[in-house]
């Protein structure tokens, strides 16, 4: 089924905040993921990572890209991450390419914030899709059939197997 197509990447969560063009998310994008690899907390020494705290994602997240984000708002959308037992760190791939279903890929999707995800807005989050997955999808989840999908609509699509 499609309900990939109502997810987004945790880092795409963070980064729809500042509503810029996705020129600007992709440039965001590179930049979050050098900074990440080489952030160190202890400055004298120089490493490459693959994982991170949340604590440290924060960090890059507030000073390095200039994002406004608190560690709860970070943690609501890091719950839904895998996390390695022994350091409880998460993995900066997974943070930048698992998709995710929350209620903050609802918000992010709908990007007039009008509480509704047309088609358009799933296919501006979902530009390599195919319009006629896009299509089965609002055929799907639209309850009601007024051609868009609310919140409820969305859980129930995204919860059922």
């Amino acid at each position: 089924n499609n309900k990939e197509l109502l997810s987004t990447t945790a880092l795409i969560q963070i980064l729809a905040r500042v509503h810029g063009s996705q020129k600007c998310i992709k440039s965001l994008s590179s930049i979050f993921e050098d900074k990440c690899i080489h952030y160190n907390s202890v400055e004298d020494t120089a490493s490459l990572r693959d994982s991170l705290l949340p604590c440290e994602y924060l960090n890059v997240i507030n000073n390095e890209l200039g994002i406004r984000l608190s560690m709860e708002e970070l943690d609501g959308i890091l719950q839904y991450l895998p996390r390695k037992d022994d350091t409880r760190e998460i993995l900066l791939k997974d943070f930048m390419e698992m998709k995710l279903i929350s209620p903050l890929s609802f918000k992010t999707i709908d990007r007039n914030s009008d509480g509704y995800l047309s088609k358009g807005e799933l296919k501006l989050a979902n530009k390599d899709s195919r319009m006629v997955d896009i299509e089965e999808v609002m055929r799907d989840a639209d309850l009601n059939m007024d051609k868009r999908i609310d919140y409820a609509e969305y859980q129930i699509y995204t919860s059922g197997d």
